[in-house]
């Protein structure tokens, strides 16, 4: 029996006791039922994404992430200050994460600016995980959507990637997005 099932249960879990499921992972899988049945506790896990406090907070990003598959809607409300903390965590792993979210969700217009440049310096970065950099490409299609003009240097800019940097993942990703938007642009 899972050492914190009573908290799942019956009261409100502190940060802490979120953070200490974190830490030992084994008892995580109940967090997102967890959150599902509290939403207004979500910050809390937020708050954690966003510390730079334990080396095993890149989990509390994981976490987001699943909770982002089966409800969208939960994690909405903090795709703004998500986008803001992708720019400086330096932490690859929770970076990952962050920017699959973002890609999922529909980018706030005062943000696009930014987040197009941001994302456009992290997809030409050889130096990035692959799995990040094929992020980043989903963010500036999903921008380019806002955006119809930056289509057409999207398309280049892919098309380059794919020829200086043909890993599996940029290819995949690469080769549908390309498809789309040479469709969108009759090129």
């Amino acid at each position: 029996m899972p050492k914190f099932s009573l908290s799942f249960e019956t009261k409100i879990m502190t940060s802490e006791e979120i953070q200490q499921l974190i830490i030992e992972w084994g008892d995580v899988r109940y967090l997102p039922d967890y959150f599902h049945r509290h939403p207004e506790e979500m910050h809390k896990l937020v708050e954690i994404v966003f510390s730079e406090s334990h080396s095993s907070n890149w989990r509390a990003a994981w976490l987001l992430d699943k909770i982002n598959e089966k409800d969208p809607i939960q994690v909405h409300e903090f795709i703004p200050p998500i986008i803001d903390f992708a720019y400086s965590t330096e932490n690859g792993s929770k970076l990952r994460h962050l920017l699959k979210i973002i890609s999922l969700h529909e980018i706030p217009r005062e943000q696009a600016g930014k987040l197009f440049d941001y994302a456009f310096s992290v997809f030409t970065n050889p130096n990035y995980a692959i799995a990040i950099r094929v992020h980043a490409m989903q963010i500036l299609f999903e921008i380019s959507e806002m955006e119809y003009e930056l289509k057409p240097e999207l398309i280049s800019l892919i098309e380059n990637e794919l020829e200086i940097h043909p890993s599996p993942g940029i290819k995949s990703r690469g080769t549908k997005l390309l498809r789309k938007l040479c469709k969108q642009t009759n090129r």
